[in-house]
């Protein structure tokens, strides 16, 4: 098994957001975050939009992720994280019941990048008095297994 470095990893995160000189295209820039109601099955590799129930309270929409530089945290892991990104109903006509958040690669429609389900269960969206706030963070840690070298000899 290949035990790889932060350097490795900084690299891969770096050009997973286009920091660093790295080609601005890597596939979390430019993503964006949504919400999801109660209901959309937990996010599977295998899983797409179709299978994505995106709230729709009046006043919802996805929130474009900007990602600060990567860095080594304290726990060992590299990783990204963006600013906080709020939520909130502009009225309580559309009442939704949040389960989980999503990465997508577009504002509208797009490819599926991501998916987590909130820590406590659902978090009720039913007026302006109600709101979230999300930090967007992607960690890659070192002890992961990233495939072996194949000895021939």
């Amino acid at each position: 098994m290949w035990q790889v470095t932060y350097a490795f990893l900084m690299e891969l995160l770096a050009a997973a957001v286009g920091h660093g000189g790295a080609p601005a295209t890597g596939p979390l820039f430019g993503a964006w975050l949504g919400l999801y109601q109660q209901g959309t099955p937990g996010v599977q590799p295998n899983s797409t939009m179709a299978n994505i129930l995106e709230a729709n309270y009046d006043g919802y929409s996805r929130q474009q992720i900007a990602w600060f530089p990567p860095f080594v945290s304290s726990a060992g892991p590299a990783e990204l994280a963006a600013q906080d990104l709020f939520f909130a109903p502009t009225d309580a006509n559309v009442p939704n019941m949040i389960a989980g958040a999503f990465m997508v690669s577009a504002f509208y429609g797009g490819v599926l990048l991501a998916g987590a389900p909130t820590p406590s269960g659902v978090i009720p969206m039913v007026g302006p008095t109600s709101a979230i706030k999300v930090q967007p963070t992607f960690q890659l840690p070192p002890s992961l297994i990233y495939g072996s070298p194949q000895w021939v000899s």
